[in-house]
């Protein structure tokens, strides 16, 4: 029913030089697992769930927008943080900090919705449900719902990019384990709605969870998804 709607909806008005900072995000995660998509799976993932909990479709694009440049910030270059994309690395440690509050500078006095709203995606998506992240003692719904939204889209396809070279890796994997961050790195009812609703449209699009390279097959789910968005 989403892609059926999409084509009728008028294209979102983009802030200024919005292609320039998309590329610059897809340019500055090719690090990450080699195509540069990562920003591009969490946008239409984190759409995926604000469908899901409620927001209407242009809204639910709008935030997946937002969060395509959660990771903008890595641009900043600090030395390490190419290193790998680890979910288990201390949210505090310095190459976390410098990025989230790098992407927070660079979007900086645009007063453009979405630009705002991925400006506390870029600030905001290592905070920690139970306040473990960064920034420290942030917590719970005192953290954006855009960027708890995108935190647990970013979660999930991190594991899978931290398991690019495991063959074995599946979607459902990462799925369990990303179930198993709730209520301490995610908010509980965000992952519960994610989980259920990427389970129901990749069995409509007739993917399997259980194939075994679980990036790749995310990633023709993610294309197949969103081919009808000719406008993003």
């Amino acid at each position: 029913m989403t892609n059926i709607l999409r084509p009728q909806l008028d294209a979102p008005n983009a802030p200024e030089h919005w292609n320039v900072l998309a590329r610059l995000a897809i340019g500055h995660s090719l690090q990450i697992d080699g195509t540069g998509a990562h920003g591009l799976r969490v946008a239409v993932l984190a759409e995926l769930l604000a469908i899901e909990i409620g927001f209407s479709v242009i809204e639910a694009i709008e935030i997946g927008l937002a969060a395509q440049l959660h990771d903008i910030g890595q641009a900043y270059g600090h030395e390490n943080l190419f290193q790998r994309h680890d979910l288990n690395i201390d949210a505090t440690r310095p190459e976390t900090r410098d990025h989230a509050e790098a992407g927070w500078t660079m979007l900086a006095d645009d007063q453009h919705p979405r630009i705002m709203m991925a400006r506390e995606c870029a600030k905001y998506h290592h905070s920690w449900w139970s306040g473990a992240g960064y920034p420290a003692g942030v917590a719970g719904l005192s953290i954006p719902l855009h960027a708890r939204i995108c935190a647990v889209a970013d979660a999930f396809d991190a594991l899978l990019c931290e398991h690019v070279a495991d063959n074995q890796y599946t979607m459902r994997r990462a799925l369990d384990e990303t179930s198993a961050m709730s209520g301490t790195r995610l908010e509980p009812k965000l992952v519960h709605a994610f989980s259920g609703a990427l389970r129901r449209e990749i069995r409509n699009e007739g993917f399997d969870l259980d194939a075994a390279n679980g990036l790749q097959e995310l990633h023709h789910f993610i294309e197949s998804y969103s081919q009808s968005r000719d406008y993003i």
